[in-house]
């Protein structure tokens, strides 16, 4: 009997009984390892029952109407590049609106950055905005900081005492209101307050160190994800406004108020024109 099992895998019927290794997909139907299936502890044997699979078929569809061939018929369409930043990447994510559909393949990155600015190509466009503004502008100076031991690092000699902040970035409350009073206590990028309720992040600069403005914690993450660059955020704007302004348009309808309203604002428009004009004509012949 030695001579029989020796270095080979036995497995006695009756543990299998005990401890089954295998299950039976209740969507499939097939009978499937257990590793294939989720954990559920309300469960008598602690798995879930779909497969793992049959859980991501069976999500696809009810939120996005969508199989999981039509999203690897998508990827291979795209080439594996998102098409919001142009970089290939091995897995990329579903990226839908409701009452559109799903749009494209995108990467995590460009998700968490569209996601982050509420999909809102304005609230981009004013990120970008608020990018230049700052470019060359700083409401507040904070001294670079060093690690303690830099010195002694590369000196080799005692490390000097450096100043501790008493504020966070250096910003005392003082300051603090006055900024949040400029933009009327919100968001410098959203104009949005805070939607926990605390106080806005101090956005600096990352090479000077610098404040620049008053940001709610999703757009200065936002920010940091898109890692402040312009052209990832005009990309960004553009692969809204290419799917959300036609889809806008056709179910936008044009009614007869809508109409006299412009009309009327043109005629108000063409007037003060005309009083600028016959304003500025009598004050030079006078």
């Amino acid at each position: 009997m030695e001579d029989q099992y020796e270095n080979h895998l036995f497995l006695d019927p009756r543990t299998s009984a005990l401890f089954p290794t295998m299950k039976q997909c209740a969507r499939c139907p097939k009978e499937k390892p257990l590793s294939d299936f989720n954990n559920r502890q309300s469960t008598k044997d602690g798995k879930q029952a779909y497969c793992r699979l049959c859980q991501e078929e069976d999500r696809l569809q009810r939120f996005y109407h969508f199989s999981r061939q039509e999203r690897a018929l998508m990827y291979d369409r795209q080439q594996g590049q998102c098409p919001v930043c142009q970089e290939s990447h091995p897995q990329l994510y579903i990226y839908a609106f409701q009452g559109i559909g799903v749009l494209k393949l995108v990467c995590p990155r460009c998700m968490r950055i569209l996601n982050g600015f509420n999909r809102n190509p304005a609230i981009v466009e004013s990120a970008i905005a608020y990018l230049d503004y700052f470019g060359s502008r700083v409401l507040y100076g904070v001294a670079l900081r060093f690690q303690d031991d830099w010195e002694a690092r590369q000196t080799r000699e005692p490390p000097r005492q450096t100043h501790r902040r008493p504020y966070r970035r250096g910003v005392n409350p003082d300051t603090y209101d006055h900024w949040s009073f400029l933009n009327e206590h919100t968001c410098y990028i959203c104009w949005e307050p805070c939607p926990t309720g605390r106080d806005l992040a101090r956005d600096h600069q990352h090479i000077t160190e610098r404040n620049r403005g008053l940001l709610c914690f999703s757009c200065n993450t936002t920010l940091g994800i898109a890692k402040e660059d312009p052209n990832l955020l005009h990309a960004c704007a553009t692969f809204l406004e290419s799917y959300l302004v036609p889809y806008i348009a056709s179910v936008l309808w044009i009614t007869d108020a809508m109409i006299a309203e412009a009309a009327h604002d043109a005629l108000l428009a063409a007037f003060l024109l005309w009083t600028v004009y016959f304003t500025t004509t009598s004050m030079s012949s006078a």
